[in-house]
């Protein structure tokens, strides 16, 4: 079994960037996400145009999704969004 943990700052990013924020060294079986910050709700997308997931303030989420590059965006501007990544194969 291989394991991943990656933790990210979303700052102002509120469209999804051209290069992904996470790139995983290898094909995982399911991704979690943490949302660290208690007030910013965050979006997760496995191809850089479309929402596929919604993380809540202060919630986590796990993906059974075998996607290697993950964008991440805020909902909102401002302000930084302490964000954790775990892949697990």
């Amino acid at each position: 079994m291989s394991a991943y943990q990656q933790t990210v700052d979303i700052a102002a990013d509120t469209s999804y960037p051209t290069d992904p924020q996470v790139e995983l060294p290898f094909e995982p079986k399911q991704v979690l996400f943490v949302n660290e910050d208690n007030a910013a709700t965050l979006f997760v997308s496995f191809d850089g145009k479309e929402d596929q997931g919604k993380l809540l303030a202060g919630n986590g989420v796990t993906f059974f999704q075998r996607a290697r590059r993950i964008w991440l965006r805020r909902s909102g501007g401002g302000g930084t969004v302490p964000i954790n990544v775990m892949a697990e194969s």
